[in-house]
């Protein structure tokens, strides 16, 4: 795996203060988040939001190491009325100093009001570029909803014609709302992929069942090999949106994943117990765990192997 950005979405803390995000991204040693504006569904970070309130988040964003290289500002791009809104998106994303923006086409988790053709939708688009250009920043558009797949953004992305519109290819998205071959459809938009969403797919197709990365069927070693072999350094962000873990009781060993260019496993012996009762005192400590877990499962992508190991610290269930 050649060395790119590994993010975290702060919409795994769904529910959860950006303060708890903050804090359980650093605590797992990550450096890279990308921060959530969806109205309606994850407003971590808002245009409505006081300026004291802004200076706050980014004071804590420093302060815990983490640079936040992207935002989600998901917004009807289909709809006139939504317009405005996209670009105080863009605005507060660069007042972070992201560097690239996320949208879907339609609202993520609103009902859109409005729809419209890919050839419509692009001329919208056109429409920020001089604001994308002005804030040096890239729009990703990302596979969700009735876009589903990275072919139908493409093509969006082509009618636009700008470097500064590219696809952010969700991997589990494409199979829940895209219902495709994750392989042959990243391989047929790979050209214009600026940006992937890690999220991992288990269950029915179309069963909302996003677990923990190498919980589920989506192909990662094949999806990482084609951005290598295409020689595509897009960003990682990891998103994971079922968060139901169930730390065992008593911790009796785990797996170490040393960063070495062999990536080795050594295993270690814990004599430490924890109580349940604990360990979900907090929901800063319980998801700490859970991005502690991520980092371990994602180590080997930084020393160029990917490895799916059972870690006994973890365990899931529906």
């Amino acid at each position: 795996m050649k060395n790119r950005i590994i993010a975290v979405n702060s919409n795994c803390y769904h529910g959860y203060s950006i303060e708890d995000a903050i804090a359980g991204i650093q605590a797992a040693g990550f450096k890279y988040i990308e921060l959530t504006a969806t109205k309606g569904w994850t407003e971590h970070v808002f245009p409505d939001q006081s300026f004291e309130r802004l200076l706050e988040v980014k004071d804590k964003l420093e302060e815990a190491g983490l640079i936040p290289f992207a935002m989600s500002g998901h917004t009807n791009l289909m709809d006139t009325a939504r317009i405005p809104d996209f670009v105080k998106n863009i605005r507060l994303a660069h007042f972070f100093g992201a560097k690239y923006i996320v949208s879907s086409i339609g609202e993520a988790h609103l009902k859109d009001n409005a729809v419209a053709s890919n050839e419509v939708v692009a001329e919208h688009i056109k429409g920020f570029l001089p604001y994308l250009e002005k804030y040096d920043m890239v729009l990703v558009l990302e596979v969700h909803g009735d876009h589903g797949t990275g072919v139908i953004l493409k093509e969006i992305a082509n009618l636009v014609g700008s470097d500064r519109v590219l696809v952010n290819y969700d991997t589990a998205n494409a199979i829940f709302y895209g219902d495709v071959d994750v392989v042959k459809d990243f391989g047929a938009c790979m050209d214009k992929v600026g940006y992937v969403h890690l999220k991992e797919k288990a269950g029915g197709r179309q069963e909302w069942d996003f677990p923990a990365l190498g919980k589920g069927y989506v192909p990662f070693p094949e999806v990482f090999k084609m951005l290598d072999d295409a020689d595509n350094l897009s960003p990682f962000s990891i998103e994971i949106l079922r968060l139901s873990l169930f730390i065992y009781a008593t911790v009796s060993t785990f797996l170490v994943i040393e960063s070495t260019t062999t990536a080795g496993i050594r295993p270690f012996s814990s004599n430490l117990s924890f109580s349940i009762s604990n360990i979900f005192t907090t929901s800063q400590l319980y998801h700490s765990f859970l991005v502690l877990l991520l980092s371990r499962v994602l180590q080997p992508l930084r020393s160029g192997k990917w490895m799916r190991q059972g870690l006994h610290l973890c365990r899931e269930f529906s």
